[in-house]
């Protein structure tokens, strides 16, 4: 019989299936700037894009790894819940991508982006109260912090679709909104599920390992100060004073980690040279957006850059 709770390895494709779709919206976008595609709409597109690359590919596959750490020890009901959820997440995922597509921010679109906000505060719930009830991971502390941002993440959203459905935009709160989802999103569910996946990882290929507390520490405080940098011309005096500490915070955080990872050659475990490849240049990725948040910390860089919107994405 078998005991997983999910088959992760039929799973993963799936996901992979999705970031391929995104993949595709994101070239007929392009293609779309230098030749007319009039049944499709280039806003509409994308909304869809943007909506189920976050929900069917990197949400989904997040969801598929962590409840893959799960005990197996768990209940039938429980087991049941977390298929459902996920089937659940697809399901939305597609409803979303072809709602948005069609229609962009309209009835159908906003009510499956409702009802993803609620499959995503049921995951995050139920994997919460089930991650403080069983030592299943060393990294489970990194977990709950993830969703708890991705739950946080949901008010951009909400904002957006309120905004979006009264026909009442204000244009710096419009901004806010976004930044506010994409910062809890990308700084906050999606880093710290995959720092807790791979310090899961170094734990069980070194069992000598230890990542020192201070690195989650640190960056758990910085997370929400540094998002600040995303709206400076919002901020008073003091609020970017606050941004500032919570970037040079978080640049002494990564310190702490690289200098831990390079100390134990932590790199030598994993087996395949493609990994390890892979490994350092998602170092080097983390080394460039950390330098160019330093950076902006000075008002002029800071102008510039945020003077566009893709650079604030970016």
């Amino acid at each position: 019989m078998n005991t997983q709770i999910i088959h992760i390895r039929k799973w993963v494709p799936v996901a992979i299936i999705n970031f391929m779709i995104v993949a595709v919206y994101g070239w007929v976008m392009r293609y779309k700037i230098s030749y007319s595609l009039p049944f499709l709409f280039q806003k509409y597109l994308l909304h869809a894009h943007s909506h189920f690359a976050f929900s069917g590919w990197v949400t989904q596959l997040l969801m598929i790894f962590l409840i893959g750490l799960l005990p197996t020890t768990l209940s039938n009901g429980r087991r049941t819940l977390y298929r459902t959820l996920l089937y659940a997440n697809l399901i939305n995922a597609y409803g979303v991508l072809i709602s948005f597509t069609i229609q962009g921010y309209a009835l159908f679109s906003i009510t499956f982006s409702t009802l993803g906000l609620i499959v995503s505060f049921l995951f995050a719930g139920f994997y919460i109260y089930d991650s403080l009830k069983m030592n299943f991971s060393k990294a489970k502390l990194w977990f709950i912090a993830a969703l708890v941002f991705q739950t946080l993440s949901a008010a951009g959203t909400l904002s957006l679709g309120y905004m979006m459905g009264s026909k009442s935009i204000d244009i710096n709160t419009y901004h806010a909104s976004i930044y506010w989802y994409l910062h809890f999103q990308y700084n906050g569910w999606f880093m710290f599920a995959l720092i807790g996946l791979f310090i899961d990882f170094l734990y069980k290929k070194m069992p000598e390992f230890r990542m020192p507390s201070s690195f989650f520490v640190i960056l758990l405080l910085s997370c929400a100060p540094t998002y600040g940098l995303s709206i400076p011309w919002m901020l008073p005096t003091w609020a970017d004073i606050v941004t500032g500490i919570g970037t040079i915070a978080q640049a002494v955080a990564w310190f702490i980690f690289f200098y831990q990872i390079i100390r134990l050659k932590a790199i030598r475990h994993i087996s395949d040279s493609f990994g390890r490849m892979l490994v350092i240049l998602i170092g080097l990725a983390v080394f460039v957006k950390i330098t160019l948040q330093l950076i902006s910390l000075f008002p002029l860089i800071s102008q510039m850059a945020f003077g566009h919107r893709p650079i604030v994405i970016a």
